[in-house]
């Protein structure tokens, strides 16, 4: 069996104990191995774990599918009251970003660096393309920008020490289980572009898109894009979607209206399982 545990995203669920902040962290686990995909940006998902009944001393690793704060910071909590020996993360993720208003520079960084790994003997390995890490369980990078309506807004830069250039987001990574009824997405926010890291997946399994639950980051996004959107999903194969984080109200209430489609919304304590 596989689950989709939401330790914590933006909205509360019907356990009302359990914490909730602008941020995302999933466990997944797949027959007994476990791992932590995205720490959000605080302590917050290790106490609702605590309350959840979930060991996070037995998770065999965490990834991170970008380095932003609301995805990062929280492992430096987690590593604080935990051992972590394998950390997963996309190409450049070291690098140090920010968002720029036209005037000043906000720090959106994960806070911590590649001396912070070695101090704490944390064993990193990149994902230039893709990671098995178990069978049917895989991280993915590298993503084609197959559409061109799929921009990130101008405002995520990256320092590169001599010039600040807009941020493509190489460093931003997904997992892609295998099921009997076609490929599961599991995505951080999607900085790429969904649709671009849809079809990039697609294209390296040869396996229809069964369903995707995660960030999106189409909270921004007009009305035109948003139904390209769900246009090109259906042509991909996708037949469930549970987004979270930063996908945004007017996507939900699109595919709530969408009878083409299974949906729901992943909040804080949800899960899904498949069997």
């Amino acid at each position: 069996m596989i689950t989709i545990k939401t330790l914590l995203e933006n909205s509360g669920s019907r356990n009302r104990s359990l914490l909730f902040e602008h941020g995302l962290s999933f466990l997944i686990t797949i027959d007994e191995n476990s791992y932590l995909f995205d720490c959000s940006g605080g302590d917050k998902f290790l106490k609702n774990a605590k309350k959840m009944n979930v060991d996070l001393s037995k998770i065999k690793g965490v990834i991170l599918s970008h380095s932003h704060f609301d995805h990062c910071c929280g492992f430096l909590d987690l590593v604080e009251n935990f051992k972590i020996n394998n950390f997963y993360t996309g190409k450049n993720f070291f690098d140090t970003k920010y968002s720029f208003d036209g005037l000043k520079y906000s720090y959106l960084g994960c806070g911590f660096d590649e001396n912070f790994l070695k101090k704490n003997n944390i064993s990193h390995t990149v994902c230039e393309n893709i990671i098995e890490l178990e069978k049917n369980l895989f991280i993915v990078g590298n993503f084609k920008r197959n559409y061109n309506f799929e921009m990130s807004p101008k405002r995520f830069v990256v320092d590169r020490g001599d010039k600040i250039e807009i941020d493509n987001f190489e460093d931003e990574i997904c997992i892609v289980i295998k099921t009997s009824e076609g490929l599961v997405v599991v995505t951080g926010c999607s900085h790429p572009g969904i649709l671009n890291m849809l079809s990039s997946i697609k294209d390296i399994f040869n396996e229809k898109i069964y369903a995707v639950y995660g960030g999106t980051h189409l909270v921004e996004a007009d009305d035109s894009r948003l139904e390209k959107t769900l246009t090109e999903m259906k042509k991909l194969g996708v037949k469930i979607l549970g987004f979270s984080h930063c996908s945004g109200e007017k996507i939900t209430e699109l595919i709530k209206k969408d009878d083409e489609f299974l949906s729901c919304q992943l909040n804080t304590g949800d899960e899904i399982k498949i069997f």
